[in-house]
């Protein structure tokens, strides 16, 4: 009896690690491609204490070719690696892997390190380090809710840090100032008009009803519209409108990069605000 068993037991022993071994190749194939690199921060930039940025390479990365840099800057308060944690470096490397566009390097910098200084010097160190293409048609600057805002209020209003990238995605800005910041960014990016796009999302949901407005809802987006309008640098064909679905987290944020990065990465038309 025990001789039949060990009989027996030889081929499912073989059976089971070839089974093995073809699963874990169909994950490898379908999971978590790319790479993230924890890069520590130098004291100038980030003076109070040791922060990271958090640097995404495509699954294939080369040093013998240059890659588009999409640069992530979190929310408030944000400290680590939300924008690209595992759920949402599957869905980037998914829509790299499905042609959705070519493969680019995303780096995440959170609220506690960007700064005029910081966003800079982070620039200087990703393509020290990185194939990138280094020109600012090769760089998309992001943000989600105050990195949204951020960028309207500090980059696109400051002609020496527009120039840093072409194209900027702000997602879900904090609303009511952002009216204002844009009215002064529209007035900034004036004599840029024919090299600066912007891409500026809003969720539907996320946030009490006193509160609407507060994180890019549409009557928001409708006072920045008239507002690009009344500096002549919006016109009727520049504007893409469209609604993201999600509360106002990183799932809806990725929501607006799912709809967003293939037409900013295309280089369409200058300007789409995406509500």
């Amino acid at each position: 009896m025990i001789y039949y068993i060990k009989k027996l037991l030889i081929p499912f022993t073989c059976l089971l690690i070839c089974l093995c071994v073809f699963l874990s190749k169909d994950i490898h194939v379908h999971a978590y491609n790319g790479n993230i690199d924890t890069i520590q921060i130098e004291e100038s930039v980030s003076p109070e204490e040791e922060k990271n940025i958090y640097v995404y390479t495509p699954e294939g990365y080369s040093n013998y070719q240059e890659y588009t840099t999409l640069y992530i800057l979190e929310g408030l308060y944000s400290t680590d690696n939300e924008a690209l944690d595992l759920p949402y470096q599957a869905i980037l490397s998914e829509l790299i892997a499905d042609e959705a566009f070519p493969p680019i390097i995303a780096v995440v910098i959170p609220e506690c390190v960007y700064s005029e200084t910081g966003i800079r010097e982070i620039i200087s160190i990703v393509d020290s380090r990185y194939s990138t293409k280094k020109v600012s048609s090769g760089r998309i600057i992001s943000g989600f809710s105050n990195g949204a805002y951020w960028i309207w209020n500090n980059i696109l209003t400051n002609s020496s840090l527009n120039s840093l990238a072409d194209t900027y995605i702000p997602m879900s800005p904090i609303g009511c100032r952002t009216i204002i910041s844009g009215e002064n960014a529209f007035r900034a990016i004036q004599k840029d008009a024919d090299r600066i796009r912007i891409f500026n999302t809003c969720g539907d949901t996320g946030c009490e009803e006193n509160y609407r407005g507060i994180y890019g809802g549409a009557e928001q987006m409708e006072l920045i519209i008239e507002t690009g309008r009344q500096y002549g640098y919006i016109e009727e064909r520049n504007i893409f409108q469209n609604q993201v679905s999600g509360e106002h987290n990183w799932n809806q944020g990725w929501n607006a990069f799912e709809e967003v990065l293939p037409r900013a990465l295309d280089m369409q038309p200058k300007i789409f605000l995406v509500e």
